[in-house]
């Protein structure tokens, strides 16, 4: 007994310190930082994705950037391995991840994760890493039997200006194949089916290039490109003797006749690139021509361009679009229809895609707005105190402890979208005020220009009046004297004024000389006279 009573009186004493205990840690204040840390922005964890989701999203990213040649039809989907080659339209330049040359890939070759390479440069991968049948970039497992060729068609992609020909196609509702004119288009395809002389020619072509690359290696690239191309030609033996005089080498399908289906017609770009005509452009081309009339192609000058994913939304919003898998980067071009459509078409469509135009950019706005306040919210939360409370600093209040400048920094100013445009206009008003300034100067330097050569003109003509006057009132002026002009207008006028004056009383003393009414000798007349005088009397000599 006494023994339990002893444990129950220390078990109180126990209690009793504990419960003293958590009172004084419970009245303790602790300094608490200035910036809490429920301010701080809830950040949303990465979602963990399943490997057969991972698988999946490969599978879209694949079906939606490249088409795949086969030897057969494939029964219900593509698989990998019975691919062929790959081709791979783009409207950009692909550089190999391993050797990031500037030249094209020498032998590209596709691993199932979509990551492109040399050839040689993933056998040279295969011998030097210790993770060989790993891909370089994504990790995923890519042995070699698995690469598989990939053809590289690159477009210039289109910009606000550009020419664009877009081609009519057909598609049924529940189907993916796309049809141009009643058969089946290469550009358009996913699946293209082959004969085994076209996969021939593509091993043949491939050997030849990296025997014409063999001779450029180096030491250290020669082995990996000599298993290049022994890898080809195994590859090229385990071809199945199938389809062996199928003709054409690509078989297209035709356009099969569905009743009670319903079709899908639209314009899509001609090089096989995502770009379709926008819906209000297609709306009024179908209202003008008729659903079963419509052009086959159509050309016109871009627009302007609009960018989007697909995802479930647009897909159910654009149903001509439901065969392009999600996460595709989908354009509608926005092109000129003066030549297309009538003028009260053409009034209307204006009107409504100035509307659609309104209505997109009130909604970014919107959006834009929206992003401004989270943004600024959250700074708000960032440099301001919460919660209302007694904060001690260094074991002072907030109220007896004094603040400096430095301890609120200056908040970063948000500038939002539709202010870098008001910019951008400004900047815009500015160069072509500063443009029209240069051309008024321009013009009123040519006025300039063109005044002073009138004025030059009108000096000649008066200067050329004038030596004709003289001329004419004074023709026996010797040589010397003929041989001054007259400029008015010029400085040393006065001085010529005088040399005319002593011309015309040499030209009155030789009249009166010729009548006897006065002899030179008895004259005192100018130096120019006696000069010809002398040259009189040399004459008579001779």
């Amino acid at each position: 007994m006494d023994q339990q009573l002893r444990k129950k009186l220390k078990k109180q004493q126990v209690q009793k310190i504990q419960f003293h205990q958590l009172n004084e840690f419970a009245g303790f204040q602790v300094a608490k930082d200035i910036y809490p840390s429920d301010s701080e922005p809830y950040r949303r964890k990465p979602q963990q994705l399943t490997q057969q989701q991972v698988q999946h999203r490969q599978q879209l990213y694949m079906k939606s950037k490249f088409q795949f040649v086969l030897l057969e039809q494939p029964i219900k989907e593509v698989r990998w391995d019975d691919v062929y080659q790959v081709i791979y339209t783009t409207t950009q330049d692909i550089t190999c991840p391993i050797c990031i040359s500037d030249h094209d890939i020498i032998i590209p070759y596709i691993t199932p994760c979509g990551h492109i390479y040399c050839l040689p440069c993933y056998q040279r991968h295969k011998l030097q890493s210790k993770f060989n049948q790993k891909c370089p970039l994504c990790g995923e497992l890519a042995v070699m039997t698995e690469l598989k060729s990939v053809k590289i068609i690159k477009h210039k992609i289109k910009n606000p200006g550009d020419s664009v020909l877009l081609n009519q196609i057909k598609r049924y509702k529940n189907d993916t194949e796309l049809y141009i004119d009643g058969k089946e288009s290469e550009v358009y395809a996913r699946t293209l089916i082959a004969n085994e002389s076209y996969i021939l020619n593509i091993f043949q072509e491939e050997i030849l290039q990296l025997q014409n690359y063999l001779e450029l290696c180096e030491t250290e690239i020669q082995e990996p490109t000599q298993q290049s191309i022994q890898f080809l030609l195994e590859r090229q033996d385990k071809l199945p003797k199938k389809n062996l005089n199928l003709q054409p080498e690509i078989v297209l399908k035709s356009f099969p006749q569905k009743q009670n289906e319903v079709i899908y017609r639209f314009f899509q770009d001609s090089n096989g690139l995502l770009g379709f005509l926008h819906p209000i452009c297609n709306k009024y081309i179908t209202l003008q021509y008729g659903n079963d009339h419509l052009p086959q192609k159509i050309g016109s000058f871009l627009i302007q361009k609009d960018q989007f994913t697909q995802n479930a939304q647009i897909q159910a919003k654009y149903k001509f679009l439901s065969h392009i898998p999600l996460h595709t980067e989908i354009y509608f071009y926005e092109i000129d229809l003066k030549a297309i459509l009538n003028q009260e078409n053409l009034k209307d469509y204006q009107r409504e895609i100035q509307e659609f135009r309104e209505k997109q950019r009130k909604e970014r706005l919107r959006q834009e707005e929206k992003y401004n306040q989270i943004q600024a919210q959250q700074i708000q939360k960032q440099y301001s105190i919460e919660n209302g409370g007694e904060y001690y600093y260094e074991n002072l209040q907030v109220d007896e402890f004094q603040f400096v400048e430095q301890d609120f920094p200056e908040l970063p100013s948000v500038k939002n979208i539709s202010q870098q445009q008001n910019d951008i206009e400004d900047k815009r008003e500015i160069d072509q005020q500063q443009q029209q300034q240069q051309q008024q100067q321009q013009q009123q330097q040519q006025q300039q220009q063109q005044q002073q050569q009138q004025q030059q003109q009108q000096q000649q003509q008066q200067y050329k009046e004038i030596n004709l006057d003289l001329e004419s009132q004074f023709p026996s002026l010797n040589e010397e004297c003929s041989q001054i002009k007259v400029n008015p207008f010029s400085k040393t006028w006065g001085q010529q004024q005088q040399k005319v004056e002593q011309k015309v009383e040499t030209e009155q003393l030789i009249k009166k000389e010729a009548t006897n009414q006065v002899k030179l000798s008895d004259l005192d007349f100018p130096v120019i006279v006696k000069q010809k005088n002398k040259k009189k009397k040399q004459n008579q000599k001779e």
